[in-house]
């Protein structure tokens, strides 16, 4: 829904004093520029990572690798 440039502000001052993590849906770029350092775009079906993301915030891409041995809830090894 749209807001007016007062309540955009209130809402964007609301969001950076918040302390946990937001997912922001909005079809207005500068606003989003203003307040994501990264941002994932959709457009003409394909997705795109824009900007950038502070070295203590990047995602550990080999945390997500599967460990060499699966095991059940008893401990055995799934093979």
């Amino acid at each position: 829904n749209y807001l007016d440039r007062d309540s955009l502000g209130a809402l964007a001052g609301a969001i950076r004093k918040y302390g946990g993590g937001v997912v922001l849906i909005s079809h207005n770029r500068e606003f989003t520029e203003a307040l994501c350092p990264e941002r994932w775009v959709v457009e003409k079906g394909e997705l795109r990572r824009e900007g950038e993301v502070a070295a203590d915030e990047k995602i550990d891409a080999s945390a997500n690798e599967a460990p060499d041995e699966v095991m059940d809830s008893l401990g055995n090894v799934i093979k």
